[in-house]
């Protein structure tokens, strides 16, 4: 079954975690009960990377994933990496950074 995330702990110790979503949220039956999931199996203390390029989704899993995020906002940094619109902006607005080159979009509405 094709996903919308992946994540992904680090075997080297101190190494980031990094998540990233690179596709429309809640689509293909993948919901955010499967992203916590996942998210919960990262070690506790990691340091977690976000990569996003979303047109957006389901503003309802996007929602449970932003409140599950934002609980380790010290920890979190988020990148856009071309665009992070509707849904997708949400999930990046749990990070406690939030890194943009210069031509990328983030669309908020």
């Amino acid at each position: 079954m094709k996903k919308w995330y992946s994540i992904q702990s680090s075997a080297q110790s101190g190494a980031p975690a990094k998540i990233s979503i690179h596709d429309e949220i809640g689509g293909w039956g993948i919901t955010a009960r499967d992203f916590i999931r996942d998210f919960d199996a990262l070690p506790q203390d990691a340091a977690i990377e976000l990569s996003v390029h979303s047109p957006g989704g389901s503003v309802f899993e996007a929602l449970a994933i932003y409140h599950v995020l934002a609980r380790v906002k010290d920890r979190l940094t988020a990148r856009v990496e071309g665009l992070a619109a509707s849904a997708a902006s949400l999930i990046v607005m749990a990070a406690g950074r939030i890194e943009m080159p210069e031509n990328a979009y983030l669309m908020i509405h």
